[in-house]
């Protein structure tokens, strides 16, 4: 309700969600160099805000509310893995970048796991904003009002869309790639963190 819980909360289960694919997915673990720093500085971003007490309204006493923050989430920490994988290809074109990183599987390989963890996000995505039309016909008797967050959360299912069918066409290089998952998660966060 407040931006002291809903920083409090993403940060928590991106770093859950984080922890779970580094441990189980051993190609990804470069992509805490990226990773660890953005959610270093949202932390730095919650110790600023105060904790104060939020009001709850009736409207969110639903399950629709929890299923669709839930795959939110989700989303989000798709996305973030792979601007993690996409901040390595990109890292690489410096100097020390690419010492830090030389023992690392090539772009290619980094550029094809990001773009099945920006899949995985439009799923997710997808199933949130179908989520969030059931929760508000159930709220305020309507699935969709182009309100400034609907809209928002829209315009990042379209960024998102986009740069997976443009991967999908013409094949840009890793780092057109990594520059892409790196403009959805961008929007996807000013959605989450701004528009509220």
């Amino acid at each position: 309700i407040t931006m002291f819980e809903i920083l409090s909360s993403n940060i928590w289960s991106l770093l859950a969600m984080f922890a779970l694919v580094y441990w189980r997915f051993p190609a990804v673990r470069p992509a805490a160099a990226i990773v660890l720093p953005i959610l270093f500085v949202m932390m730095g971003w919650l110790v600023m805000q105060s904790p104060r007490d939020g009001h709850f309204p009736p409207t969110y006493k639903t399950v629709w509310l929890f299923i669709h923050v839930g795959l939110g989430k989700v989303f989000l920490g798709a996305v973030l893995i792979s601007v993690g994988l996409g901040g390595v290809v990109l890292a690489r074109a410096s100097e020390r970048g690419a010492a830090w990183f030389a023992r690392l599987p090539g772009d290619r390989a980094l550029d094809e796991l990001a773009y099945r963890f920006l899949a995985l996000g439009l799923i997710f995505e997808t199933l949130m904003l179908v989520a969030g039309a059931i929760w508000a016909q159930d709220a305020w008797g309507r699935y969709w009002a182009w309100d400034p967050l609907e809209t928002w959360a829209f315009l990042t299912w379209l960024m998102l869309v986009f740069s997976l069918h443009l991967r999908f066409t013409l094949k840009p290089a890793p780092r057109v790639g990594a520059l892409l998952a790196m403009g959805v998660f961008c929007l996807a966060f000013l959605t989450f963190f701004g528009v509220p």
